[in-house]
């Protein structure tokens, strides 16, 4: 599918609702944005609360640990 989006001036684009229907996308989901190059990738991601409480008793991190993971992981998505 292709179409044209124009942005507002507060900066927001509306997707389509043929695509979010397709994609089951909904009011309140969560979408990862990031670039390649002059291109604009979104993609749906599960809000973390969702996940809550399945890794009782897991190793926890600090921080910059998951935000270096969180580097790592886009940066290998990429390559």
């Amino acid at each position: 599918m292709k179409t044209v989006v124009k942005i507002s001036p507060r900066g927001r684009i509306t997707i389509p609702k043929e695509l979010r229907d397709r994609l089951g996308l909904k009011a309140g989901d969560y979408l990862l944005i990031r670039t390649e190059g002059d291109k604009v990738k979104l993609r749906k991601i599960e809000p973390i609360e969702k996940f809550a409480g399945i890794l009782k008793g897991a190793k926890s991190y600090s921080d910059d640990e998951i935000e270096e993971m969180i580097e790592e992981a886009i940066a290998e998505e990429g390559a």
